[in-house]
């Protein structure tokens, strides 16, 4: 039927509705509004406006009431015009609005700091900085280092939405870490808003020049003949793996992580060459493996149908690199300690020195190379598969295997005056 509608007769429909014994709806047409109507049931009324797209009679609905006012259904009434003369049908302009709605509420809990952070930490897993798949995956120690930082965050801007951290923030939580550690949160975080830029589009990236907290400083521990000679004892008496291990490091000067990879089938038919092609650089680079180091390959035991050749779970898995921590305290500092000892360190006439890492036996071999094997600069980077500068990289394919073995030959031969000379 068509009446006037306003708020008081409107009521007085809705109580007359529900007195009603029929589940019954009736329509109310508003004169003043042709198309406007109020369908009212027992339990509910409802808007709809009538109107022809195309020559068809279409209903839309528009909302209920009381939640939709008889002004704002009049309002609604007179937006649906507006859709048709824009040409879009009012059915699909809704659905593409419920649509939007649906997006923007999605992106709004994607961006989400701890919804953020597991998309960025699994997406960063499998592609570098520049977004290219990963040739080599990232080692268990900095994937728990950047879960580590993660967490922390999360915990410090718990339910936030990114687009509302400030510069200052950040950088006031950064200064409230460790030195070292700030350094690494700066990496996440920055990395993080690079990723929610890229994927968001967010307009405002708080961290796009955001600078460690504190200065990086880079390690510079050698190890001096006796420590070398320590050393090498303590491995003799802790023995396969991380003796053996420790060893090949330091004879060949790799990184713990490539030593504690090697397989049996990287090693050459005469047992001369280490073909290494998983390693950080993920180049391939044949390394020469002198007396000692082949002494150290022979020693290991052969395990049937396993693969890795430093294995402490009989050859199926190799030696980790974030192993060493635990290794350390368990199996060398004591034996090493021991052997310092009968050198007379530890005393005070004779101090101990820092505390040795893995790769300080790295450091090492390349500062020994240059300073008195007569290696020159060039080689010595080649030996530790070091990538060379600016264009020589893409030009220089030279084979340098000859200069290679020379150069660890010549480290085997001062390695053993080292051994020899504790010995005596």
């Amino acid at each position: 039927m068509r009446v006037q509608l306003t708020s008081k007769t409107i009521d007085g429909y809705v109580r007359e509705a529900a007195t009603r014994l029929t589940s019954k709806r009736l329509d109310y047409f508003d004169q003043s509004h042709p198309g406007l109507c109020l369908t009212v049931g027992p339990s509910s009324a409802t808007w709809y406006r009538f109107m022809r797209v195309a020559g068809k009679l279409t209903r839309i609905k528009l909302g209920t009431y009381p939640t939709l006012s008889l002004a704002g259904a009049r309002k609604a009434h007179a937006a649906q015009d507006d859709v048709v003369e824009a040409g879009k049908h009012p059915r699909a302009e809704a659905q593409r609005q419920r649509v939007e709605l649906v997006q923007s509420i999605q992106s709004d809990e994607e961006l989400m700091l701890d919804k953020l952070t597991v998309a960025w930490f699994k997406h960063h897993k499998e592609h570098d900085g520049r977004g290219q798949k990963r040739d080599k995956p990232l080692s268990r120690s900095v994937l728990n280092d950047y879960q580590r930082h993660i967490t922390k965050l999360c915990a410090k801007f718990p339910n936030c939405d990114v687009r509302t951290l400030t510069r200052k923030e950040l950088r006031d939580y950064l200064i409230g870490m460790a030195s070292s550690d700030g350094n690494t949160g700066a990496v996440v975080i920055r990395q993080l808003f690079q990723y929610a830029r890229d994927t968001h589009d967010i307009p405002n990236n708080p961290a796009v020049d955001l600078r460690n907290p504190a200065k990086q400083r880079h390690r510079d521990r050698t190890l001096d003949p006796d420590e070398i000679s320590a050393l090498w004892a303590a491995c003799k008496t802790i023995g396969y793996p991380y003796g053996h291990a420790l060893r090949l490091a330091l004879c060949t000067g790799q990184r713990i992580g490539e030593i504690g990879a090697i397989k049996r089938s990287d090693i050459s038919g005469d047992g001369e060459w280490w073909i290494q092609s998983n390693n950080k650089a993920a180049r391939r680079i044949d390394v020469y493996l002198a007396p000692l180091a082949r002494e150290v390959v022979e020693a290991c035991p052969t395990f049937e149908k396993q693969p890795f050749l430093l294995s402490a779970s009989g050859g199926r898995h190799g030696l980790r690199s974030d192993i060493w921590t635990s290794v350390r305290a368990r199996f060398v500092d004591e034996k090493y300690t021991a052997e310092r000892a009968k050198q007379g360190y530890g005393t005070e006439q004779k101090p101990e020195r820092d505390r040795w890492t893995p790769h300080d036996l790295r450091r090492t071999l390349r500062s020994s190379l240059t300073g008195e094997c007569g290696v020159t600069p060039d080689i010595a980077e080649r030996v530790l598969n070091h990538a060379l500068p600016g264009l020589r990289k893409v030009y220089d394919h030279a084979d340098y295997r000859p200069h290679v073995r020379a150069a660890l030959e010549a480290w085997d031969a001062r390695l053993s005056t080292i051994i020899m000379d504790e010995t005596k």
